[in-house]
């Protein structure tokens, strides 16, 4: 990603290609190769080389949070805060958005509510992950890789052109572990994990000024990890009923009947086509998305038959879009455009059993639909006042309404006795969202901006309960100053200070058997800043440094849902509590991360050293902050041999300092459930690129 020029950088933060030094937004972009080395090989990966980004679980939903904005209301046909997009083409499932960086050409990540021109729930900021464009000279690469935990994986990719008009590739990826969590009740490993992956883009260039981009890609990922629950410091109702509890971490005991599952297929299509006239290019754009979502999870943690869950959910989606962008180099750009979207996610069904003395008393099956309609339009004026002053404004107006139709079946287990409720309901939002920014340019190499927005992130219906409740939209204000310099060719600086006003945040409770229902929170208030360092060393060393300071509290959330641990933690009491003043989930106040890419060259070949470094302050997984991460120091890297025909030799290590870092914690009435995230590991890869 990083040119010997570090200012040469390209993104496409504002839909259009820019230097990243002319664009007045907040933006990290890393290439493809470079998180390749340091062993970054999915989007749940980033933080390590992106400030101020976390990329959390709750259970099986992915919540990702910048600047301490995200998801906190994790559940059913519940869209993300932080929009994730792959080649520009929304993805709303946060069940599937753990995204493999497959032959990816670089991430781009945007800090701040995004109401403009990628307006779609992105009040935190957003993901856009882009992949490599076939072009008409062959490529290609193949890479095996072992290690640790069994681990065995594999990789190709191939490029080229099928005539002068058309170019197309195929990229496939393969993955298993043998899981690295100790099943203390059947042995062995209570996890492993399988995956497989493709993706294939085609090319068309119809005419000298007009092309069509089609592209296809197919998921599937078999890992029971986030599921493979351990009561966190012993704290579980279990114990009150002789259950085995863990005296280690990444230990599980889970009852025969829910052992721990997660399978997710996912196949997404989407086609671009790109008119390019003399004064503006013309975008026509769809796509169409498909996930599969299946579970089964011991919600209390233990070999007591306590409380559990099972699900199935289909989630699909398409979208549509239109942009008309200016072209040219006048002091007048702007562009204009139209979007579409619609969403459903069948619950086929969500099954909830409830146990009394360890016996099944009763349970319930949930079946529905909770779909969403959205219909957007957009608009974004850049103007040149004066060679050095340029000014943006931009804004969107977004209208949608959703829809649960549910029934659910319950059934008394003495008595047979069987109950069934319904639910039909629907809401509607309309938001406009604004962005005014000025910019003033001292030079081409050091400008500074100012920027106001704002964002709204839709309201959402409950659609894991029968009740079938709803939450209000939430919004956002932001503030932001920010400076990009190049003090020197082959070195950037770039920083932001930011302030945002955050209201009716839409956060998560849980009921008895561990399932997420929403509320809204009243407010909370997010300050801090981001600083970034990109250096070209030479031909051949890169360096990367980043840091950012957040103070993000609730300035009024009185009726929060709290767990406050029994006596000799058998479990936790249910309370309200006021937690004003309290640290927002998922927000470290400090976080410093810095890469070394350096390769030194030798007659027999080249000798590569990629290593990363990342450290985060301690932060809170809930909102009383009971429960919190401790500070930790997350190392890898990757020494590697080049051979002048092409083949590399690389030695790898991840974790490197074996940190106990929290991939998910649910506390509940029955526990504290938690899983860690794999301790240190390493291995060897074997790869060629022509």
């Amino acid at each position: 990603m990083v040119a010997d020029d570090a200012g040469d950088i390209v993104v496409t933060a504002r839909r259009r290609e820019e230097r990243l030094q002319d664009v007045p937004v907040s933006i990290t972009a890393i290439g493809g190769d470079t998180l390749t080395k340091i062993g970054v090989s999915n989007t749940a990966d980033l933080p390590a080389v992106v400030p101020g980004l976390r990329f959390p679980r709750s259970a099986q939903t992915v919540q990702p949070t910048i600047r301490g904005v995200g998801n906190r209301a994790s559940g059913t046909g519940n869209e993300s805060n932080v929009a994730m997009y792959v080649d520009g083409f929304y993805q709303p499932d946060s069940y599937a958005a753990a995204i493999s960086l497959l032959q990816t050409q670089r991430v781009e990540v945007l800090r701040g509510p995004q109401g403009t021109l990628f307006g779609r729930n992105a009040t935190g900021g957003l993901v856009n992950v882009i992949t490599m464009d076939p072009g008409q000279d062959v490529t290609g690469n193949v890479e095996l890789r072992a290690g640790s935990f069994k681990e065995l994986s594999g990789k190709a990719y191939l490029s080229g052109p099928i005539s002068d008009a058309v170019a197309a590739d195929i990229a496939v990826y393969g993955y298993r572990n043998s899981g690295y969590i100790d099943d203390l009740v059947n042995g062995g490993k209570i996890n492993p994990r399988e995956a497989v992956a493709v993706r294939s883009k085609w090319v068309f260039d119809v005419a000298d000024d007009t092309r069509l981009t089609l592209s296809a890609s197919y998921t599937n990922d078999d890992d029971p990890s986030v599921y493979s629950y351990q009561p966190l410091n012993g704290n579980a109702r279990g114990q009150l009923f002789g259950a085995i509890l863990p005296t280690e971490k990444r230990q599980a005991a889970l009852s025969s009947g829910t052992m721990p599952k997660l399978k997710l297929n996912q196949t997404t299509a989407t086609a671009r086509l790109s008119h390019t006239m003399d004064w503006a290019t013309l975008f026509i754009e769809g796509s169409y998305g498909r996930s599969e979502s299946s579970y089964i999870a011991d919600s209390d943690a233990t070999t007591a038959l306590l409380a559990g869950s099972d699900g199935r959910f289909v989630v699909t989606h398409q979208t549509a879009e239109t942009r008309l962008v200016s072209e040219g180099s006048g002091p007048f750009q702007w562009i204009f455009g139209l979007f579409g979207f619609h969403a459903n996610t069948k619950i086929d069904p969500l099954h909830l059993p409830t146990f009394t003395n360890q016996v099944l008393s009763s349970e319930s099956f949930l079946k529905g639909d909770a779909s969403v309609d959205s219909l957007a339009w957009f608009a974004e004026f850049n103007y040149q006042i004066t060679p050095a002053l340029r000014a943006t404004l931009g804004g969107r107006y977004t209208y949608e309404e959703r829809g649960f139709d549910a029934r659910s079946d319950g059934r008394t287990v003495a008595t047979g006795v069987t109950t069934t409720r319904t639910v039909d309901r629907s809401i509607s939002f309309g938001r406009f969202t604004p962005r005014g920014t000025i910019q003033y340019v001292f030079s081409p190499r050091a400008n500074i901006y100012a920027s106001y927005s704002k964002g709204f992130k839709s309201g959402v219906f409950n659609a894991g309960s029968i009740a079938g409740g709803s939450v209000a939209p939430e919004s956002i204000q932001a503030y932001e100053v920010g400076f990009k310099t190049e003090p020197f060719r082959g070195l950037l600086l770039n920083g932001s200070v930011f302030k945002y006003s955050y209201k009716d945040l839409q956060v998560s409770a849980r009921d008895p058997n561990g399932i997420s229902v929403f509320a809204n929170a009243a407010a909370a208030k997010i300050k801090g800043g981001e600083v970034e360092a990109v250096a070209t060393l030479g031909r051949d060393t890169r360096l990367r440094l980043g840091m950012s300071y957040l103070d993000a509290t609730y300035t009024a959330f009185p009726n929060a849902q709290v767990f406050i641990p029994l006596p000799n933690f058998a479990g936790n009491a249910t309370a309200t509590q006021d937690v004003s003043g309290k640290r927002l989930p998922q927000a470290p106040k400090w976080t410093v991360n810095s890469t070394l890419d350096h390769v030194q060259h030798f007659d027999g070949g080249d000798l590569g050293l990629a290593l990363n470094a990342y450290y985060s302050a301690k932060f809170y997984w809930e909102s009383s902050n009971r429960i919190a991460q401790p500070a930790f120091i997350l190392l890898s890297g990757e020494v590697s041999w080049r051979f002048k025909n092409g083949v590399k030799i690389a030695i790898w290590g991840e974790n490197l300092a074996n940190e106990d870092i929290f991939l998910t914690i649910v506390p509940s009435a029955n526990a504290d459930s938690v899983v860690y995230e794999r301790p240190r590991r390493g291995g060897v890869s074997l790869s060629y690129a022509f």
